[in-house]
């Protein structure tokens, strides 16, 4: 299942983050082990990550470093892509009309 990983890299932990000379190497290796498919990159220091994680557990070790390293709480929202989300409007549409 594909995610949004969405969080706001707090202005103390941004500040300390830049002032280590690593943090390009730590950065890039954080992006290395999570292989997101698509990320984005605000200058508020805010992140969209979309990833994949086929479990709970796979999900929870990739949130961990944010967690733990960036100090705040990402927002995970299931996503699709427009030709994924094309398939998934007829079931949905079903799904309506079995409630009502």
């Amino acid at each position: 299942m594909r995610f949004a990983i969405v969080f706001e890299v707090p202005v103390e932990t941004g500040n300390a983050f830049e002032k280590d000379p690593k943090a390009g190497e730590f950065f890039a290796q954080f992006l290395e082990q999570l292989k997101p498919e698509a990320g984005y990159f605000s200058s508020r220091r805010s992140v969209i990550l979309i990833t994949k994680a086929e479990s709970e557990e796979e999900l929870t070790k990739q949130l961990l470093p944010i967690w733990h390293i960036f100090k705040t709480y990402p927002q995970v929202d299931p996503v699709s892509s427009l030709e994924e989300f094309k398939t998934i409007i007829p079931k949905l549409s079903e799904l309506v009309k079995n409630l009502l």
